[in-house]
């Protein structure tokens, strides 16, 4: 990063990029929403997509569609060509006052992140546990989670079973592994309390 900004200066001599890394995203978000009602927002700043119409909304950002324009239309080296980018991802930063996903473009993405598992196979060795299958189902990974943590180290500690954070994306990615979704066809059929998709929230609630 700090070569990244630096090689920036070195390009566009009179500006100076001073980064700012409170910690983790909460403290990020605390400090960024604190500097923003001071009156001294930052230049730029990584905001989540789910952010972006609150802070649209707000005032608090400006559009970039004539930058992305510009862009588009130059020859420069390094100029931003916003077609090299999967429209589903530049689209997660578009806000229209009304609709998150169409109408003016707030943000510009840095990547995306899928979900997956990784599982360590020294720790399953330890625990004398079989390593996952491809049919693997949610109970073999329950089962074999618990046996991992009731297994013990050499030291008498219990292994972490395993981990699963409860972010958003998560819970519906899990929603969707049991043919249930948060809405339906349109944001304004909400599906989240059919009784087979609370069904699923409920198992997952359990494993904890």
């Amino acid at each position: 990063m700090e070569s990244s900004l630096r090689a920036f200066e070195a390009s566009n001599p009179g500006l100076h990029v001073k980064r700012i890394n409170p910690g983790d995203a909460g403290s990020f978000y605390t400090k960024l929403q604190t500097m923003m009602a001071a009156g001294e927002p930052p230049d730029i700043f990584y905001v989540g997509n789910e952010r972006i119409p609150s802070f649209a909304a707000l005032g608090l950002m400006e559009p970039l569609d004539r930058f992305v324009a510009a862009d588009t239309a130059s020859t420069e080296p390094g100029a931003l060509k916003i077609a090299d980018l999967y429209p589903q991802v530049v689209d997660a930063f578009r806000y229209d006052g009304n609709t998150a996903g169409r109408g003016t473009l707030w943000g510009i993405p840095k990547d995306f992140t899928t979900v997956g598992f990784y599982y360590n196979k020294d720790l399953f060795q330890k625990a004398g546990v079989p390593l996952p299958k491809d049919d693997w189902t949610w109970d073999d990974f329950i089962a074999t989670a618990r046996a991992i943590g009731a297994a013990k180290d050499d030291a008498g500690e219990h292994f972490t079973g395993a981990e699963f954070v409860t972010w958003p994306a998560m819970v519906r990615a899990y929603l969707f592994t049991e043919g249930r979704d948060v809405v339906g066809g349109t944001f304004d059929d909400v599906t989240i309390t059919d009784p087979k998709a609370m069904a699923a929230l409920e198992r997952l609630r359990a494993w904890r």
